[in-house]
């Protein structure tokens, strides 16, 4: 028999995390999120700082938010000595110098408003903190996927052998209104049907490569396969009564280098989703074939 596969876990910053719509949208893909700002009592009970809101304490109740302590101790401990001698701090400073002097940022910042461009440094910064929990998460065996919403997170390549591997869908379901039925929504995203239907969809690339190179699998019995789970998934969340839109999203994998010598997808196939080559700057730690690098929300990018 089968052992339990790992649960798809997504990793946000305390701005996602404060915005309601945001995180239910998240949990149409990911099975779980993690929020590393829990606070520690006696016993190890753990609740949320005071002030947030009613529907992140019904989220935590259900399971579907954890704390890094929940993933392991060693993942905790091993984060909060970063926060203590200041690494993370030392990061977000080189990014704040860096900012200032690298294009298109500089350009940018010409014609932006000083609060856009607020908002711009927040979200590179939260960039770093989501990043280096993820990479400690991985480090001890757990994968968790960093959610980005800065807009420049990959470049475009012209390499067949490019580090990663975008697969951008066009219309995935969103939550579109922060006013819906909380005892609804849970049941419908912690429902056996939800989570089979989910995972499908999102956990495409495993071992993808080696099947491919077996010859098990054709790169275009692939995205005939993603098309088909993602016409699954879409028409069940519809049967949800959840008040939904659609809207462009990004997953952002290493390698996967076999999927991109189709020059040209089959229109059908381009309208539900593209794929793309990119480039970035990856640690050796996280080159692992078929690894989930990033989320990137272009929703919330567009806001910018």
């Amino acid at each position: 028999m089968a052992g339990k596969q790992p649960r798809r876990i997504l990793c946000v910053s305390d701005t996602s995390l404060s915005e309601s719509h945001s995180i239910f949208t998240d949990l149409l893909y990911y099975e779980v999120i993690l929020y590393r700002g829990f606070i520690y009592s006696d016993g190890d009970s753990k609740h949320l700082p005071t002030g947030y809101p009613e529907y992140l304490i019904k989220l935590d109740e259900a399971d579907l938010i954890i704390s890094p302590t929940e993933i392991s101790k060693d993942v905790s401990n091993e984060y909060m000595h970063l926060l203590s001698h200041g690494q993370t701090g030392e990061e977000m400073r080189f990014f704040m110098t860096s900012l200032a002097v690298k294009k298109p940022w500089a350009e940018r910042a010409i014609n932006e408003s000083d609060a856009t461009l607020e908002k711009i440094l927040k979200q590179r910064l939260d960039n770093v903190q989501v990043r280096k929990i993820s990479n400690i998460c991985h480090n001890h065996g757990v994968s968790v996927t960093p959610k980005y919403i800065s807009p420049d997170f990959t470049k475009a390549s012209t390499e067949i052998d490019s580090d990663v591997t975008s697969i951008i869908f066009s219309h995935l379901p969103t939550i579109e209104s922060e006013s819906l039925d909380l005892e609804n929504f849970i049941g419908f995203i912690t429902d056996d049907e939800t989570q089979r239907k989910r995972r499908r969809l999102f956990s495409w690339q495993n071992n993808i490569e080696m099947k491919i190179q077996k010859g098990e699998m054709t790169k275009e019995h692939v995205f005939d396969l993603i098309a088909t789970n993602l016409d699954d998934y879409t028409s069940w969340t519809k049967k949800s009564g959840l008040k939904l839109k659609y809207e462009k999203r990004e997953f952002v994998y290493y390698s996967l280098a076999s999927l991109l010598t189709v020059v040209n997808l089959p229109k059908a196939i381009q309208r539900l989703f593209q794929i793309k080559k990119s480039s970035l700057d990856l640690k050796d730690d996280e080159k692992a074939p078929g690894r989930e690098l990033a989320y990137i929300s272009h929703a919330e990018n567009a806001n910018l």
